[in-house]
């Protein structure tokens, strides 16, 4: 799942973070302290990412999507006047 308090965590035997990007921690006084690749992000943002894993794991794909523009480059857009 992540690392929770410095220990890797599996849901039935699955590692459903196998990059280590999510990392849950406990500060002082007990509250949770959720990071997403470096950044600190809510508890909820925590949980829904961990959801989104599982559900890209279900569906045969990877836990974690690479999201890649390449834009826009001269020749590809039609313009409508031409």
């Amino acid at each position: 799942m992540a690392i929770v308090n410095g220990k890797k965590e599996k849901i039935f035997g699955i590692d459903h973070d196998p990059e280590d990007r999510l990392k849950m921690t406990s500060d002082k006084e007990g509250y949770p302290v959720a990071t997403r690749d470096g950044k600190h992000i809510t508890a909820t943002d925590f949980v829904d990412a961990t959801q989104e894993n599982v559900e890209r794991l279900n569906r045969g794909k990877k836990p974690s999507p690479i999201r890649l523009f390449s834009g826009f480059g001269p020749g590809t857009l039609k313009k409508p006047y031409e």
